[in-house]
């Protein structure tokens, strides 16, 4: 092993060595082949104080053959019983030692593969966006394998190049970056040397060169899935159990070039193992955001991301097909999103959209199903910036949403960004025969150095946008459209001595206007970052600001407080606050009190056992007219996983939400659920997967004694036992 690691020539370019024979992944470097691999030693910090040689030594070695790349990691310790590493799933190493390599295959663009793995070997992979960080939910197939020894652990893995997407050439030169984190130091270091005050990381990273004569075979993969459940649900004041169902889907990828696919999905089963954890939905006027989780709507679609959401795949509710291409061909990116949904024509749908059955438009709907269109062009320009285009569309029935416009990124230096983007919408809602469109703008600039950050966003929504396919955080000043600008200025101090690794005083200000210049927000805000030794964080602000809501605008200060740490491997916790001056967001309303908090602990006694807790607490007090109009709601959530080895998993969730009010004249409103879920799961690899699992929705709710509530205790409103298989087949 030491005779691997002679010290290497001190470059960030290097020739990524070829070798005739395959390594075995076992975490143990056993191969002669290994001997000729391309050496990498010569790493320095990043974080928190970016340029020093790092503390103790990492070493990294590269080699190619014709299907593969391989990579390993040696990384040493003063030490070793620090290491922090867990018998973790995919992509929750985040609290693990790791070390990680990056790699943009095509020399240039804005996204680089992110491949980390922990001191086991377990993986979490993604994409690396240059300007929006790195994104984990696409998941690839390699393989890799991990081991601790005496004086540090190893990491042996391979990647095969049919699991990404590079350029058609005969010689290729690769952009990479080696990384690592060290828990217990609070250091991150990585080669080539990186600047962290840059605006740029892709545009930063080393090369590998003269990579050739690799395999351009792109493998067809086919994704059968079997699904099949029986429900249960309370109807009439009696449970019963609906018929048994099952179901059978098929996906499919294929690569059209060596840097883009076609993926298609037939009557997917898109039922989420894992529900999304209630957030506090009460008193508030801007819409709930949920992150996308299906598998379908995850890779490939970094294309798709544009500072304006016009496409937000939570709004494709319940697809019965999808077809999606997408990849990069050149300095060229493209991606094609097609889904047809059924939602649309469901009865809860036509409801919200205020269509009841009875309604002479309610057949002209009822039943029918949807098409979402997406479009997007992308491409590269100058050596670091973009320009692209996005279309999409939206045609149910006799209603219509399209959008259609241009944006881009012009990196003037690794310490000047300007973005831009410009859409316009044209509609016809449900029900409404009257055609509406208006456009929307966004422009922003980033400036980023050792001396001072700034960043300026300005926003403008005209009254008549829609975006059906996307999402808009604050639809809710629509009404009159809306002008929103925000200024923001922060300046870091970062050492590596001392007892604050890095200190960040910041301030912002923003105002909003509607269309007729009536101011709607403004806000100014005062805080500061702070990070110590011993992994904690501590950040707080104050804010003072004025809110227009009907038609009454309402003075405000605010406070907000939060603190995070991780100083022992078997404990993280976590506590946020934000409280002071808040507006009852109801008829009549009034300026109140608002009191938010949010408790997080995790314990992590043993390698392969986790138990999170959380709590979300929110309270609105105030009186209006001699009435209470107090408020509060409660989310506390607890989740066990036990992770047996690298594939199978057990996993619990019990959450509780409970809404209270103070006044006698609301408590009929008062309620409390109880959800319970259990899965078993088998994942050996992406696509892969066996669960079996089971979910259970108890209420409460003690004052609604109307037939329906004869008693006060908890009542069974829904259960599913459910269990799914898919097999991923790569020809």
């Amino acid at each position: 092993l030491m005779g691997m690691l002679e010290a290497a020539p001190n470059s960030y370019s290097r020739d990524l060595a070829r070798i005739d024979q395959p390594i075995t992944v076992d975490g143990r470097l056993t191969e002669a082949v290994w001997k000729n691999a391309t050496r990498i030693d010569d790493f320095y910090t990043f974080m928190p104080e970016a340029g020093q040689p790092a503390q103790e030594r990492t070493a990294a070695l590269l080699a190619y053959d014709e299907y593969n790349l391989y990579i390993a990691f040696i990384a040493f310790y003063d030490d070793p019983k620090k290491i922090r590493a867990t018998m973790a799933r995919r992509d929750n190493i985040d609290d693990d030692d790791i070390v990680a390599i990056f790699i943009d295959t095509f020399d240039g663009s804005q996204t680089a593969y992110q491949f980390s793995f922990n001191p086991y070997g377990i993986q979490s992979d993604g994409l690396y966006r240059e300007f929006v960080g790195e994104d984990l939910k696409p998941d690839f197939l390699l393989y890799s394998k991990g081991r601790i020894f005496s004086k540090g652990f190893i990491v042996e893995a391979r990647i095969p190049f049919s699991s990404i997407s590079f350029p058609d050439k005969d010689v290729m030169n690769w952009r990479i970056a080696l990384f690592r984190r060290t828990q217990y130091l609070n250091h991150d270091v990585t080669w080539p040397r990186l600047d962290n005050y840059s605006t740029e990381f892709i545009g930063q990273l080393g090369k590998l060169k003269n990579i050739s004569g690799i395999s351009t075979r792109r493998p067809v993969s086919v994704l059968p899935e079997a699904t099949a459940s029986q429900s249960g649900s309370l109807k009439n004041n009696a449970f019963s159990y609906d018929p048994f169902k099952s179901n059978f889907g098929l996906g499919l990828k294929y690569g059209l070039t060596s840097g883009i696919n076609i993926y298609g999905t037939y009557r997917p089963d898109f039922s989420q193992v894992e529900s999304d954890a209630n957030l506090i939905d009460v008193n508030r006027r801007s819409p709930l955001y949920y992150r996308e989780k299906r598998l379908f709507f995850l890779e490939g679609m970094d294309i798709f991301e544009t500072p304006i959401e016009a496409l937000y795949t939570r709004q494709i509710v319940d697809p019965l097909a999808g077809l999606k291409l997408s990849g990069n061909e050149g300095e060229y990116s493209i991606g094609l999103l097609s889904a047809v949904d059924s939602w649309q024509g469901t009865e809860d749908f036509l409801r919200s959209s205020g269509i009841r059955p009875g309604n002479t438009a309610y057949g002209r709907y009822a039943g029918k199903n949807s098409l979402s269109n997406t479009l997007r062009l992308r491409r590269n320009i100058f050596e670091r910036s973009t320009v692209g285009l996005l279309l999409t569309d939206r045609e149910f029935s006799d209603s219509f949403n399209r959008v259609g416009g241009v944006d881009g990124k012009l990196s003037f230096d690794e310490n000047n960004v300007l973005s831009f983007q410009g859409l316009y919408t044209w509609s016809r809602e449900i029900g409404d025969s009257t055609e509406i469109s208006d456009p929307v703008y966004y422009l922003s600039y980033v400036h980023t150095s050792s001396l001072l950050g700034v960043q300026a966003i300005y926003k403008d929504y005209g009254k008549n946008v829609r975006l059906q396919n996307g999402f808009i955080d604050r639809s809710d000043l629509l009404s009159n459209g809306f002008r929103d600008g925000t200024a923001q200025i922060w300046h870091d101090f970062r050492s590596t001595n001392g007892w604050i690794q890095q200190y960040r005083p910041s301030a912002y200000a923003s105002q909003i206007y509607d269309h007729d210049n009536v101011l709607l927000e403004e806000s100014f805000y005062l805080g500061s970052y702070i990070v110590f030794n011993g992994k904690t964080t501590l950040d707080f602000g104050w804010f003072r600001g004025r809110e227009l809501y009907d038609n009454t605008l309402f003075s405000k200060t605010n406070y907000t407080f939060r603190i995070w740490n991780n100083y022992f491997q078997w404990l993280i916790a976590s506590f946020y606050y934000y409280g002071g001056d808040g507006i009852y967001y109801s008829s009549p309303s009034f300026l109140g009190r608002t009191d938010y908090n949010q408790v997080r602990i995790t314990l992590k006694p043993t390698p392969v056992l986790s138990i999170y807790f959380s709590n979300k607490y929110y309270k609105f007090s105030g009186e209006n007219g001699g009435i209470d109009f107090g408020l509060s709601q409660n989310i506390p959530r607890l989740k066990i996983s036990w992770q047996f080895s690298r594939s199978w998993n057990l996993r619990l969730i019990a959450e509780h939400q409970a809404l209270r009010f103070a006044s006698p004249l609301l408590k009929a409103y008062e309620y409390d659920d109880l959800s319970l879920s259990v899965l078993f799961s088998y994942e050996p690899s992406p696509g892969t997967v066996f669960y079996l699992g089971y979910n259970d929705l108890q209420s409460r709710q003690d004052q609604f004694n109307n037939g329906m509530w004869p008693v006060t205790d908890y009542r069974r409103q829904r259960n599913v036992i459910f269990t799914k298989f898919s097999y991923l087949f790569r020809y």
